[in-house]
């Protein structure tokens, strides 16, 4: 009871100081799924974080032709320290991708998208981005998308039934080519449509998925340990209380107390909401449920005892739901993208808080700052027409 009572305030009490999470104030990945440099150890090909104050590499996708059609174009960009923004021009075909977040190895080597189900990576060496595997088939039929901080490692998720191969798993990367291979089904699960890692734990993720053996019934957030095959469920918890959910997004709080899960099933009668979940250690309960409009992506604020950036994706707004000592509280709307879609974040360096969104007409730059404030630094790559739409998006961490 009393780590209940303590687990409802987002912030300590002023005059105790404040905390310090599992990164402490040097610049985290908080909730982001890409892995190294919040505080977790691990080895690995790829474990070293790219330095802080490096430039870095994007992707984009742009899946439809000036006519409508389809079309499987990536292009990649460089967004320079100076927030200066250059695109490098097509990659060729890679997998068709209308949304979703991509992720990188921790030294940004080696990238890794989703489209249309299917897994594609490239291979970074400076600014030159080269394909390294191209709409891979042979795998599950990817939705979220998760680097393990070696670098070795990438956890899927697949949102079909569990007949039809849905659940939780893991592809390697090869260290020296970039390409993918050998997945494997680690948590048979229905629905999987989420998985994001742990802040300060290499092999603990966070799983959105229904019907998980072991798991009490109803449950559809789990706490997994990846370092067994298959996963051990360490913890379980039904965040929604219903089963109307269709989950967006979600990601943990830089501090990693808590994790949000956005629902975007506007049809089910249910108002879209973000489910809240508390966190102590490896053990999760159920905190809250909070109207949100169309929460279709979310990015942590990176500083610890800070809220999480929702994209309303129907609304053309940008909100935070805010920590504070109450729960959390939903802003005002902070800045109005275009029908965004996905947002990556910057969480070390400085452009720490820099946060990319992709809407209809190109990619637009917010920056959030430590007061959980949220201002629009205006278009980075815009067009006109069909063929200017991105998709899916991938930054560097």
């Amino acid at each position: 009871m009393i780590w209940l009572l303590l687990a409802l305030a987002c912030t300590d009490d002023p005059g105790k100081g404040g905390r310090t999470g599992p990164g402490g104030d040097g610049g985290t990945d908080g909730g982001s799924d890409s892995g190294g440099g919040d505080g977790a150890t691990t080895d690995g090909c790829h474990a070293d974080p790219l330095p802080a104050d490096a430039d870095r590499v994007g992707l984009v996708s742009f899946p439809y032709t000036a006519t409508g059609g389809q079309a499987f174009q990536w292009n990649a960009f460089v967004l320079d320290t100076g927030g200066g923004f250059t695109d490098l021009g097509e990659l060729g075909d890679l997998s068709r991708a209308t949304g979703g977040r991509g992720v990188f190895t921790p030294d940004g080597v080696i990238g890794v998208v989703a489209g249309d189900g299917y897994l594609s990576s490239v291979w970074v060496d400076g600014t030159t981005v080269v394909p390294a595997t191209v709409a891979d088939r042979s795998g599950p039929y990817a939705e979220g998308l998760a680097m393990h901080p070696s670098g070795e490692r990438l956890l899927v998720t697949d949102v079909n039934w569990q007949e039809n191969g849905g659940g939780l798993y893991v592809v390697d990367v090869d260290c020296d080519s970039g390409e993918l291979s050998g997945a494997r089904r680690v948590l048979v699960a229905k629905g999987a449509a989420a998985v994001v890692r742990q802040p300060g734990q290499a092999d603990v993720y966070a799983v959105y998925a229904k019907e998980v053996d072991g798991a009490p019934a109803g449950a559809d957030v789990h706490l997994v340990d990846v370092s067994t095959d298959p996963v051990t469920v360490l913890s379980s918890v039904d965040a929604f209380g219903d089963d109307d959910a269709i989950v967006s997004d979600a990601t943990f709080t830089h501090d990693g107390r808590f994790l949000l899960v956005g629902d975007i099933s506007e049809f089910s009668g249910v108002p879209t909401r973000v489910a809240v979940v508390a966190v102590d250690g490896d053990r999760l309960s159920a905190h809250d449920v909070i109207d949100v409009p169309d929460p279709i992506s979310l990015v942590a604020v990176p500083w610890d005892d800070a809220g999480v950036l929702a994209l309303d994706g129907y609304g053309n707004g940008a909100r935070i739901l805010e920590c504070t000592a109450d729960g959390f509280t939903l802003g005002a709307k902070a800045a109005s993208p275009s029908l965004p879609g996905v947002g990556v974040g910057l969480t070390r360096g400085p452009l720490r808080g820099a946060v990319l969104v992709s809407e209809t007409s190109g990619l637009r730059r917010l920056q959030l700052s430590q007061d959980d404030g949220l201002t629009d630094q205006g278009m980075l790559l815009s067009g006109d027409g069909l063929g200017a739409i991105p998709g899916g998006l991938a930054l560097q961490p």
